[in-house]
This record gives C-alpha cells, sequence and structure tokens, in this order.
C-alpha cells in the first residue's frame, strides 16, 4: 500500500507545479485571452491615451438627465459593442456609462496583462473626472468576470460612489481551486476588498461554473464596506444574469439607494 500512496503523492506535488509553472509564465494570456474584434473604429469610438502612449478605445452613451456615471469594466471574450445591451440598458436606466477595452481587445493597442488592464482603468477614471467633470462620488466602478479585478482596483485606490461586482474573482487560483496555490500577488481581489469604503454590491450566479461561488462569498467577507450586499442568483451561471429582470432589480435599487 506504501507504494501506490506515494505514486498518487507524487503525482499530485508534480501536477501542483505544473500548475504554479503554467500560471508564472501564461498566467496574463489566460486571464485576459483578447478575443477577435466585433467592431471596427467609428466617431462612436474614442480614444484614451495610457501612460506610456499607448491608446485604448472606449464608449461612452450618456443620458443628460443625469449625473451619475457608470465605468464599466466587461468580461473576457468580450469588447465594448457586444456587451450593447448591457451598456443601453444602464444609459435608459438613469445612468451615463463608459466602457473601455483593455489593452489588445477591441481596436486597442498594446498587450493584454492584468497591469495594463489597470492601467487602462486609470486612463477611464481620468477622462471621467477631468473630461467630463464627474463628481468622484457619482461614479460607479462596476466590473463583470474578469472586469472585477480593474473595478476593485478603481474601488481600492480612487474615490468612487459605489461599486458592483458581478460573477467576481477572489483571487486567481480560486477560479479553479479552493485553496490558494499561488504565492505571489496575481489577479487579488481579496487583497483590494480590505481597502474598499464605497457601498459595495456583490451578484454571483450560485451555480457559475467559471468563476465558483465561493469567489463570490469570499469578496462579500473581505470587503470592508460598511455598506455591503451578496446577491446570490439561484440557479444562474457566469454569462446569463443580465438577462433576467431579477439582476436589474437588484443593481438598480442598490445604486438607487447609496448613490445619491
Amino acid at each position: 500500500m506504501i507504494y501506490p500512496i506515494c505514486i498518487a503523492t507524487l503525482i499530485v506535488i508534480f501536477s501542483a507545479i505544473l500548475l504554479i509553472a503554467a500560471a508564472w509564465f501564461c498566467g496574463d494570456k489566460v486571464a485576459y485571452p483578447a478575443p477577435e474584434s466585433t467592431y471596427k473604429d467609428t466617431p462612436e469610438v474614442f480614444k484614451l491615451k495610457l501612460s506610456d502612449g499607448t491608446l485604448i478605445s472606449a464608449r461612452m452613451l450618456e443620458n443628460a438627465n443625469s449625473d451619475k456615471c457608470i465605468l464599466y469594466s466587461h468580461g473576457n471574450r468580450e469588447d465594448i459593442f457586444s456587451i450593447s445591451d448591457t451598456l443601453e440598458r444602464y444609459r435608459d436606466s438613469g445612468y451615463n456609462i463608459l466602457a473601455y477595452d483593455y489593452c489588445g481587445y477591441g481596436t486597442s493597442q498594446g498587450v493584454p496583462t492584468e497591469k495594463s488592464a489597470l492601467e487602462c482603468a486609470d486612463a477611464a477614471y481620468d477622462f471621467l473626472v477631468r473630461e467630463k467633470a464627474f463628481k468622484p462620488e457619482k461614479i460607479i466602478a462596476e466590473g463583470f468576470s474578469i472586469g472585477s479585478v480593474a473595478a476593485s482596483y478603481t474601488a481600492s485606490t480612487r474615490k468612487v460612489g459605489a461599486l458592483v461586482i458581478i460573477g467576481g474573482l477572489a483571487k486567481s487560483s480560486y477560479a479553479i481551486l479552493p485553496f490558494d496555490l499561488f504565492f505571489w500577488n496575481w489577479l487579488d481581489n481579496l487583497d483590494r476588498m480590505k481597502k474598499i469604503k464605497a457601498p459595495t454590491l456583490f451578484v454571483h450566479g450560485s451555480a457559475d461554473r467559471i468563476l465558483p461561488l465561493r469567489n463570490g462569498k469570499m469578496l462579500f467577507k473581505a470587503c470592508a464596506a460598511q455598506v455591503k450586499r451578496l446577491k446570490i442568483m439561484e440557479g444562474f451561471g457566469h454569462n446569463k444574469m443580465p438577462e433576467s429582470q431579477i439582476y436589474w432589480d437588484v443593481v438598480l435599487d442598490f445604486l438607487k439607494e447609496n448613490v445619491k
């Protein structure tokens, strides 16, 4: 019996080493697999410049009757036009909304990495404050899936009126494992949650197989905001929540209550 146990242990150790090596050398490629763009540059698309001169694409849907703006960080395999239905629904619900493409996504220049995604979020926030004159307390950072990384970063480093995380990631390894395997600070929203002060809403599908529900629960527990809420969408997976009226009722009610 000793030999089978030893072999099984070696297999587990070897598999863990392979997973750590793959994450270390290929992590950004896995986390940010830029899809083929669904659009071409038109007058509706404008460019934001990063500190190194890289130009990224952005799109803003304005509501003349609102002084509030959602800064929307989309998920993987999406771009600023593939999510048009969601953006339009927010605009029609009484909000301005700015969405941007990470480096390498859509028609944005550059290479998609966690670092560049955070730089994109900074550029988008600065545009809203400096160019569009939105008050920081009227800006709502929202992120879906991998977009939760950029949205959590914005809410932990800048002043915002609220944070909304949809199907969010707790930390890199928790996407596939129930424990933390990676020893470096990679896609670590749990650490950012400790710095969140703005009212925060987490929405997560109970049947999410891409980012299991444990992620939403861990984020909620780690969040330092005095006002926070976790809404579990029963029976929903990762991608279909905005198709439900329940989703809209929960998100819009939360924003109405907490962003005046």
